[in-house]
């Protein structure tokens, strides 16, 4: 039987790596003859915002320090003395971060698989991010990245040997139900960390444009993280409180996306945000930022959503508003809104994945 590992740095935050971590343990726990252990390494509060399968052994360390690097090394002894207790037989890192644990483990019999979900050209200009990186591509058998395009960028600048990066992309839960568009909505949805990266300023700037357009409707964003207090404190400076509310975390925040009219992002970089999968399953239009990676492999512009210029806030809100007026536009988005998600689907990433753990 092996004994399989999977590591994300704190399983308490919200975000693509935290939720993937989770979906990957619960299906991994459910392969015969293996036993599925999920660790968190800085758990900042024991409270963790997902479903985790009883078929799990969740496993959550508190040792942190301010500093990355520093929590990293504070947990060397203490996850090389787990390996072994445990007898585990392969790791699966979730992110650059917790992916640093490879350069300290001593069995060099183990076998190492990263996984890279926010791309590598977007965050160049970071030098140590892509230190990170490189100690993620050095360090590991196989390095998951999601899309080819990013496939590409790893094997340019890294001068990775062919073969060791795989191309696997997440998947998104398909619906039970077949929902129908809710052409009364007078919602809209934001989803993701309260983080610089998710462009929330610009968010901001956008919503003053469309509340002044169009008061009567509503922007909920859900999601917690660092930039929260900072957030309220602009919202109510700019006085959008009864427009613009932050939600919080929530539970399968997927399952509220029903009650939308649209989605709408405003990151400055992404790999690939499975909430616009969700959203598009869900037949709601998505406005995104044409960012590098991610959302143009999604997002049909201008037959399911809108891609748009990076930054333009202007433009941004302009698309929004338009939508919010030609209600049979957002019908027509919405009835195109579901195709081409085959490739994304649990079936078709399961498959990639076990073909790979089948070879190693």
């Amino acid at each position: 039987m092996k004994n399989l590992l999977i590591v994300e740095y704190d399983l308490s935050e919200t975000g693509g790596g935290e939720t993937v971590a989770v979906k990957l343990a619960n299906e991994f726990s459910r392969f015969k003859d293996s036993n599925t252990y999920l660790l968190s390494i800085c758990t900042k509060t024991s409270k963790i915002p997902y479903e985790i399968d009883d078929n799990v052994k969740l496993v959550l360390w508190k040792t942190c320090n301010k500093k990355v690097l520093s929590t990293i090394l504070l947990n060397t002894k203490r996850f090389n003395r787990f390996l072994n207790e445990k007898k585990i037989s392969l790791v699966i890192f979730i992110g650059c971060v917790s992916s640093l644990l490879a350069m300290f483990i001593k069995n060099r019999g183990l076998r190492i698989i990263s996984c890279d979900h926010s791309g590598l050209i977007n965050q160049w200009s970071n030098k140590k991010t892509v230190l990170c990186k490189w100690i993620q591509a050095r360090y590991c058998d196989h390095l998951i990245v999601l899309n080819e395009r990013i496939k590409e960028e790893f094997e340019r600048k890294f001068k990775c040997a062919g073969g060791k990066i795989v191309v696997i992309p997440n998947w998104f839960e398909k619906p039970t139900v077949d929902y129908k568009y809710e052409i009364d909505s007078k919602r809209i949805v934001s989803v993701g960390r309260l983080s610089k990266e998710k462009g929330y300023g610009l968010l901001l700037k956008a919503a003053d444009i469309v509340y002044k357009s169009c008061p009567e409707w509503k922007w909920d964003i859900y999601g917690d993280g660092p930039m929260r207090r900072e957030l309220e404190k602009k919202i109510n400076e700019r006085s959008l409180n009864h427009f613009l509310s932050l939600k919080g975390n929530v539970k399968n925040a997927a399952d509220l996306l029903p009650g939308y009219a649209m989605l709408v992002l405003t990151s400055y970089r992404e790999a690939m945000p499975l909430v616009i999968l969700e959203a598009k399953s869900r037949k709601l239009p998505v406005i995104s930022f044409d960012i590098r990676t991610g959302p143009a492999e999604m997002i049909c512009n201008g037959t399911d959503g809108y891609l748009i210029e990076p930054f333009h806030v202007k433009q941004m809100a302009e698309k929004i508003i338009f939508l919010i007026k030609n209600s049979e536009e957002r019908i027509q988005m919405s009835c195109k809104a579901g195709e081409n998600l085959e490739e994304f689907s649990k079936e078709q990433v399961l498959l990639s994945w076990k073909k790979l753990l089948e070879s190693i």
